[in-house]
């Protein structure tokens, strides 16, 4: 049975497990604790979901919404633990034979679930005390680093009220909310991503990791020119078991993309010498459609959520953001790509020749007040292209008069000095409000 509500806006919604014999309940497969009271923020949509039945108590929410299936119905979460214990069968396998666990990718439209079901089948794994690397390839709405592609490594359940804000996070700089809108550059940083992560999970001392497997998000955005990124991003991860929620188009596209070569029945394989496994799988009807406009607005709050902490109090754990004020000249503005020639404008059956992923300074305006950046840990501009970033910034203000940037950071730097001098922006900006 399942619970879902969703909380009003410029409110905060309290949920508490009565303690009992056989209370059990989780959210996104994080189990419930008794008696602890979870504060959920405005906005939230939850679906707290129970095998055997429990009693709750929920405070100032008004939008309740009780779920029992009828008999017989088909009822999603039973597909998503019957695809965990397919996972779980790989991990174990993988152990015996000394070879890496699952790397699974959960792909469809904006709105169909994807991220609830990647939270479900880390969390899962994770109660069973396995380890595995978790990638978010959605920019816009990046729970890991806003704006980024970004991964961690999950070791427990994530945390209901601070989901990855406590976690060290590895990132690689996008600046743009559509993929498309620097495609070349979003299909490095995702490379960068992938070769990364396969390393980590490689590495001598990283066993359990390596059995754990990868699980991994991606973007809402489907369309055709999307298709393509996601083909890049399964070659890139060495994906073994694409699961597409709900969309019989992108389930059509990727089986076409990724069938047997002509005259052969042979599948397409990765370097694991795994079949590509791809299948469609329903969404839950607890999802909830959402516009433009809320999109961005959750956008927002991811960002003030990592520089600030949790939304939920008095249950999440706040952080102290630290401004630091520091000359022009202490600084490099950089932009990757971005600089594109319009086809109508170029000779008959001539293609760019510009580099969709040049660097270019950015002098000091203005006009980068409110911008998002990433400060990266390259040393020389070449290094750009192939460095993740210590951590995100926001410039606050631009002070042309005295050539000085207020910047916010997560947190306090030694000696009042950045550990690099490379900062890298895109098209995002942000209000602290």
């Amino acid at each position: 049975m399942e619970l879902r509500f969703e909380v009003s806006q410029n409110e905060e919604s309290l949920l508490k497990l009565t303690q009992g014999q056989h209370e059990h309940a989780e959210i996104f497969g994080t189990e419930l604790a008794s008696e602890r009271v979870y504060a959920f923020p405005a906005g939230a949509k939850v679906a707290v979901w129970t095998w055997h039945g429990c009693h709750v108590q929920l405070e100032d929410c008004k939008e309740v919404y009780p779920h029992k299936w009828e008999e017989n119905a088909e009822i999603p979460m039973h597909k998503y633990a019957s695809i965990h214990l397919r996972l779980a069968d790989m991990r174990r396998l993988a152990k015996e034979q000394q070879t890496r666990g699952p790397r699974v990718m959960i792909c469809g439209p904006q709105g169909s679930g994807k991220n609830a079901l990647c939270k479900l089948l880390m969390n899962y794994a994770a109660r069973q005390e396995n380890c595995l690397l978790y990638a978010d390839l959605d920019p816009a709405q990046n729970d890991i680093v806003p704006g980024c592609v970004a991964a961690v490594a999950i070791v427990q359940p994530i945390s209901i009220e601070d989901k990855f804000s406590l976690l060290a996070p590895l990132g690689y700089f996008v600046g743009e909310t559509d993929c498309t809108a620097n495609s070349e550059l979003y299909k490095q940083m995702c490379s960068n991503l992938a070769q990364t992560v396969s390393q980590r999970a490689m590495s001598p001392g990283n066993e359990e990791l390596k059995y754990g497997g990868v699980v991994i998000n991606t973007s809402g955005l489907v369309a055709e020119k999307h298709v393509d990124l996601l083909v890049e991003a399964i070659k890139d991860f060495d994906v073994d078991h694409v699961f597409i929620m709900d969309d019989e188009k992108l389930t059509a596209s990727l089986t076409t993309k990724f069938k047997p070569a002509a005259g052969t029945n042979d599948p397409v394989t990765n370097q694991n010498g795994t079949a590509l496994h791809i299948e469609k799988i329903v969404k839950s009807g607890g999802v909830v459609p959402r516009n433009p406009e809320v999109r961005k607005q959750e956008m927002g709050w991811l960002i003030k959520e990592y520089f600030y902490g949790s939304r939920c109090q008095p249950g999440g754990i706040s952080l102290n953001p630290h401004r630091l004020t520091v000359p022009f000249a202490d600084v490099r503005i950089v932009r990757i790509g971005g600089h594109k020639v319009k086809s109508y404008m170029l000779p008959a059956g001539q293609a760019s020749v510009l580099d969709p992923c040049q660097v270019s300074m950015v002098e000091p305006a203005e006009e980068l007040q409110h911008r998002l950046g990433g400060l990266s840990f390259a040393r020389t501009e070449k290094e750009l292209l192939t460095s993740n970033i210590v951590g995100l910034l926001w410039i606050q203000a631009v002070d042309m008069d005295n050539k000085k940037f207020t910047l916010l950071l997560p947190s306090p730097v030694a000696s009042n000095q950045l550990p690099g001098k490379y900062i890298v922006v895109g098209n995002m900006n942000w209000l602290d409000s």
